[in-house]
């Protein structure tokens, strides 16, 4: 009989089986399995990081969008704002919404055709008139 004919070492596993020599070795996946669950929890805590803005960031992009709604309205009427006192029904009202700590937005008309200003009055709920920690629609 030649060597390596009709006797197979069990425990040979040079060529392996399905002729590879890797073919007959168990796979280690374990360790990748690892890396990729700690990749994908680290990418799900980022997402959430970048989902929850601060309160501040909150109503400046609250502000924002009510600047807009006003400013759609008022290009619909003549360029005129409405009122902060008795805004006409179907107006936007910044002041009938709540800012992210609870308390009604600030609105202001300086002159019906503008400016205009809203602001929260911000954590420590002191209306200081877009001031101290106020997140205001306008830069200080």
């Amino acid at each position: 009989m030649i060597a390596g004919e009709g006797h197979e070492d069990p425990h040979d596993h040079s060529q392996g089986v399905g002729g590879t020599p890797d073919a007959g070795r168990p796979r280690r996946i374990w360790p990748w399995f690892l890396a990729a669950a700690a990749a994908v929890g680290l990418g799900a805590a980022g997402a959430v990081a970048i989902r929850e803005p601060s309160l501040g960031v909150r109503a400046q992009l609250e502000i924002e969008g009510m600047l807009e709604e006003l400013a759609r309205w008022a290009g619909e009427r003549g360029g005129e704002f409405p009122p902060a006192e008795a805004p006409p029904e179907g107006a936007p009202d910044p002041a009938r919404r709540s800012d992210p700590w609870g308390r009604p937005y600030r609105y202001e008309r300086v002159a019906p055709r503008g400016p205009i200003r809203i602001w929260s009055v911000g954590g420590d709920g002191r209306d200081e008139r877009g001031g101290g920690d106020d997140v205001a629609s306008w830069t200080r």
